[in-house]
Order: C-alpha cells, then sequence, then structure tokens
C-alpha cells in the first residue's frame, strides 16, 4: 500500500517508524518504548521552532514524515485501543492491497471501527506545524517511568539536600535515564561535592550510566584517575573516545601511555577511534 504522491509520505514511513518501535517494544520493554517516544517528541517539539512544514506535506522533513507520523499514529492507537486501530490497519491493508492511497482513506478505517474525530486528529496532527506537546505529554505520562523522569527534570534534586536519595536512584533499577539525568543535572558541582555519587555510579554495570560520567566530568582529579580510566575498557565506542580524549587532556604525563593503549583501536565503520589516535 503506496501513497498516492509525497503528501502522503507519512503513511509508509509513519507506519514503518511505528512498528519498528512496538517490536522493540516486545523486547526492550515500556521504559524503553515511552523514552523512545519522549526522545522523538523533544526532537519534533525542538524543530517545530523552525520548521514550519506539516505531516501533509511533501516537502516535509524526514523527521517529520518518519517520527512525527509514528507520534500520529500513537495518538490514533491510544484513543481508540489497540484492538480497534489493529482491525482498522488490517481493513485497510485489505482494502487497498497492491494499490495508492490517501490520507483520508486510512482514517476512513479508523472511522468504520471508532467515533474518534479524525478530522480534529488531522487538523491537529497533520496538518500544523507546530507539535502538540501537551497531548503528547499526556500519553507519556501513563507510564510510572517517564512519570518519575519529569518530575525530576521539572524538578533537579540538589546534591546538598538530597544526596541519599540520588545515591538510591544511582543503585536502585531504575530505567538508565533516570541516573543519566541525575549525573547531568550534578555536572558542574565541584569534584568533592559530587565524588561518593560517581563513585557509585562507576560501579553501576549499565554502559549508558557509565557513559553519562564520562560525559558530565570535566574535572577529573588524581584520586578518581585510575576508576576514570577503567571506562577505556567499556564496550562503547563513544565512551571509549570521550573517555580517551580527556585523559590525555587532563594528564600530559600519561599521554604516551594512553596513546600506546588505543593504537589499535579502530571503533565505528567512521574509525573514530582510530583517527583520535592519530590526531593525539
Amino acid at each position: 500500500v503506496t501513497a498516492q504522491s509525497g503528501k502522503d509520505h507519512w503513511l509508509q514511513e509513519g507506519f514503518a517508524t511505528y512498528y519498528a518501535l512496538l517490536a522493540e517494544r516486545s523486547v526492550f520493554g515500556d521504559d524503553y518504548f515511552y523514552y523512545s517516544l519522549y526522545q522523538n517528541a523533544e526532537q519534533l517539539k525542538n524543530a517545530s521552532k523552525n520548521d514550519s512544514i506539516p505531516v501533509l506535506n511533501e516537502k516535509a522533513s524526514s523527521l517529520t514524515f518518519y517520527q512525527k507520523g509514528a507520534w500520529a499514529l500513537h495518538v490514533l492507537r491510544e484513543n481508540i485501543g489497540r484492538e480497534k486501530f489493529n482491525l482498522a490497519v488490517k481493513n485497510y491493508l485489505h482494502k487497498y492491497a497492491f494499490q495508492n492511497v490517501v490520507t483520508d482513506d486510512f482514517l476512513a478505517e479508523i472511522n468504520q471501527v471508532s467515533d474518534f474525530d479524525t478530522q480534529n486528529f488531522k487538523k491537529v496532527w497533520l496538518e500544523q506545524s507546530e507539535f502538540p506537546e501537551a497531548e503528547a505529554n499526556t500519553l507519556l505520562l501513563k507510564n510510572d517511568f517517564m512519570k518519575k523522569f519529569l518530575k525530576l527534570k521539572d524538578q533537579p534534586l540538589s546534591i546538598e539536600k538530597n544526596q541519599k536519595e540520588i545515591l538510591k536512584i544511582i543503585k536502585g533499577k531504575d530505567y538508565y535515564p533516570i541516573k543519566e539525568l541525575l549525573l547531568y543535572q550534578i555536572a558542574k558541582e565541584p569534584f568533592e561535592t559530587k565524588s561518593k555519587i560517581l563513585a557509585t555510579a562507576m560501579q553501576n554495570k549499565d554502559l549508558h550510566v557509565r557513559q553519562a560520567v564520562a560525559t558530565s566530568v570535566n574535572e577529573i582529579t588524581e584520586s578518581f584517575r585510575a576508576q576514570f580510566e577503567t571506562l577505556l575498557n567499556d564496550k562503547s565506542y563513544t565512551t571509549q573516545e570521550i573517555t580517551l580524549y580527556k585523559l590525555w587532556k587532563q594528564f600530559p604525563e600519561q599521554r604516551l601511555k594512553y596513546i600506546d593503549l588505543s593504537k589499535n583501536w579502530v571503533g565505528f565503520q567512521s574509525k573514530n577511534l582510530k583517527i583520535l589516535n592519530l590526531s593525539l
């Protein structure tokens, strides 16, 4: 089933993006799914400040066709329910198999299984360039992890008043973005003030949390150097790149050691680690 023109391009890419995300949800879980939606929403919100082209326009950006298209489908699915949404999609695919379609063809199938106001949906999500942040946040808040994440984002914890709570979260089972957020929020604090939190984060087995330490720490004391050097062994080319450069920069007397240690590194297809080694 293919769109008649570029104007309805989202019918391909929105579905491709959303169904890939639903597949990932079945593997990685709800927290992963909602955080992915949140990240897409943040991109779309920022892009809409300068991008005035809506989904239903052949000149829309890839971000609009893919991510906003996926969000539009999520809004439909959440409003009419999973069963009705799946039925509408199934009917749509059977009815228009090997044919060309427009957006109204798909929305007509939504109308066949529900009384959802597709005209208002079309106006808000497909014909306006602004990202409907309030409606998106309402859907994100269905997830407990996102409730906690957004609360911490709006009301950051203070090391002075909340160090025990921060340490508890870093040690706990919360999904990694919450721990990342806490580490980024204390990035400007003096090393001595946050040393216990950093040491705790470094003991975390999640590569994302350890990478947040590598990214957020700009002052590496001699007492923290050995612990920070363990990041060079993490199975993340990004973490290795960040760590190698920061150590090389802050400890001139150790530069030959770091260059020798990384001499056989390659990294991504772009050879990011090899290029950094040669540059240093």
